[in-house]
């Protein structure tokens, strides 16, 4: 899109924490944490403005 201020560019995400190892919390790593486990997958949503 470009718009008075530049050319905007979009970008969604998606980050596997596990394959950068970031363990803590992880299903994929610890059988034993119930309700306590924290997703793998998280996402980011991305604004880039090019003036």
């Amino acid at each position: 899109m470009v718009d008075e201020d530049g050319a905007w560019f979009y970008a969604n995400i998606v980050v596997d924490r596990s394959k950068y190892n970031v363990r803590y919390g992880s299903g994929s790593f610890f059988d034993n944490l119930g309700d306590k486990v924290i997703y793998d997958e998280f996402k980011l949503k991305v604004a880039l403005l090019v003036k």
